[in-house]
């Protein structure tokens, strides 16, 4: 890398490296969650025919979107900064464009916490897209050492075959977590994660 610089008796030699970086306006990927759910009631789809809408809508909203490093992806849903819904998955189905369409189809009409949604809230609703990266493991004990406040979520899979998760911006905003009271935080998050799996 650039910064250093090796030497020998014959020459010098210098090294330099340079990132990629691509740019995606967020506008645009958050417009796809609203677009779709003009889409559905516009065009009086009932949402259990989830394939069939998103077959029809990608007819006319088609882009290819690629994401290098996203394995997964929860589409949120609030009104009023209130939660409406919020359903995500930990791998893609099929590409990102179509595991954005199904995430907020299920966020939107199953989420089991909440009722569907109507065509009256439409315009009272905000949408929000996290992108995952690879889950990784790690051991409860290893929670406070491995585990970064706003940058990591968390999942915890129970002996029930239950799971549960909260986003990276659960931990500071609900719980008050910050990385210095993160290990003694971590009983009441692992309890929290208990009772919503």
């Amino acid at each position: 890398s650039s910064d250093r610089i090796l030497e020998s008796q014959q020459h010098e030699e210098n090294s330099v490296g340079y990132a990629g970086i691509l740019y995606v306006r967020k506008s645009y990927l958050m417009s796809f969650p609203r677009k779709l759910m003009d889409f559905i009631f516009e065009h009086n789809l009932q949402p259990q025919d989830t394939a069939s809408i998103i077959e029809a809508f990608r007819q006319i909203n088609n882009p290819q979107i690629y994401m290098r490093d996203v394995s997964g992806i929860f589409i949120t849903i609030e009104k009023g900064g209130e939660l409406r819904g919020c359903i995500g998955t930990f791998e893609l189905i099929g590409d990102l464009l179509n595991t954005i369409l199904d995430r907020t189809i299920q966020s939107a009409f199953y989420d089991p916490r909440f009722d569907r949604i109507t065509i009256n809230e439409l315009r009272t609703l905000s949408y929000k897209i996290n992108f995952l990266s690879k889950p990784f493991e790690i051991e409860p004990n290893d929670i406070a050492s491995k585990l970064v406040v706003g940058l990591h979520g968390i999942t915890a899979k129970f002996q029930n075959n239950r799971s549960a998760t909260y986003l990276a911006s659960v931990l500071p905003t609900s719980f008050g977590v910050t990385q210095e009271n993160l290990q003694i935080k971590i009983d009441e998050i692992i309890k929290s994660l208990q009772d919503k799996a």
